[in-house]
């Protein structure tokens, strides 16, 4: 609950002016040693060192978001410039369906991007670690919508949501490669 409540009060206070980053380390993010199946079919660890990584939790069957979401990341890193500066991490929350095959598969156009997959033990917690949440309400999968900035020590500084203006993701990530 008390990492909701921070998610939450960041997210109240994160955006106070227009376009200007301010970075706030909060209690979440990823330990260095955290792994899942990789998009290659190995276990790996999630975070990258030496690069920015990008967190965003999603399914290869998804309608609308999740492809709206990667590109809109995509034209901000390539607008900027930064496909080697930059790790997206892509955590599938459908245990059921994606494979390492099928991520890789949907990855393909972001080749700065790492898919992984993993039980639904696994998965529930890196999303408690970043403080997201994945549930399936009606046959539909549900999951949160952020893409997690996260530090090179793999700590949440920033949080990208889906409403925000392109330039505004641009200067979010040029201004996340200098942490």
């Amino acid at each position: 609950m008390k990492k909701f409540i921070l998610l939450f009060l960041f997210l109240v206070f994160a955006d106070c002016k227009r376009h200007r980053v301010e970075w706030r380390v909060l209690d979440l993010g990823i330990a260095p040693e955290t792994s899942l199946l990789s998009q290659e079919g190995k276990k790996e660890a999630l975070i990258a060192k030496g690069r920015i990584n990008l967190v965003f939790f999603g399914f290869t069957r998804c309608p609308d978001f999740c492809p709206l979401t990667l590109s809109r990341v995509d034209a901000a890193i390539q607008s900027a410039n930064l496909q080697n500066k930059i790790n997206l991490i892509f955590v599938s929350v459908d245990t059921k369906n994606d494979t390492p095959e099928t991520l890789q598969k949907y990855l393909t156009p972001y080749p700065y991007a790492r898919g992984f997959v993993g039980t639904k033990t696994e998965i529930a917690a890196v999303e408690k670690s970043l403080g997201a949440y994945s549930k399936v309400e009606k046959g539909a999968i549900q999951h949160s919508l952020f893409v997690y900035v996260l530090n090179p020590q793999g700590k949440v500084v920033y949080l990208i949501s889906r409403n925000d203006p392109l330039e505004k993701i641009s200067t979010v990530l040029s201004a996340a490669t200098s942490l």
